[in-house]
């Protein structure tokens, strides 16, 4: 338990601010999460691949956009990376597929900047 406390506390100190990611917990908690996701993409491309739909678990709370990051992901994986076809099937253009998927990166990549750059 006590672990787990200490885990929790090094991740908020690593997150300074922003949402806590897989990379900011020990090795041994983000590998078990690393896993999910992984077999989670590989239930949806199967379940693309047998031509039925797949499931998406929200969190709530969660916030609009990480909603929405949630759904481009699944599409995505669901598409097998086509990111014309998830963009059909999402009804968005495809360029805002590209423009979401920077904009999630250079989240992940600057930190808690929620502005972003919003003029590409």
């Amino acid at each position: 338990m006590r672990e787990l406390e200490n885990a929790i506390e090094r991740a908020v100190i690593i997150a300074s601010g922003r949402q806590i990611e897989l990379e900011d917990l020990p090795a041994a908690i983000s590998e078990a999460g690393l896993q999910r996701e992984a077999t989670l993409r590989a239930e949806r491309a199967q379940a693309a691949s047998e031509g039925r739909s797949s499931k998406l678990e929200i969190e709530v709370p969660s916030s609009m956009d990480e909603i929405e990051r949630q759904a481009i992901e699944a599409t995505l994986d669901y598409t097998s990376g086509d990111k014309t076809r998830a963009a059909r099937l999402l009804n968005i253009g495809r360029k805002t597929i590209y423009r979401k998927l920077e904009q999630y990166n250079g989240k992940r990549g600057e930190g808690s900047d929620e502005q972003g750059d919003q003029t590409s």
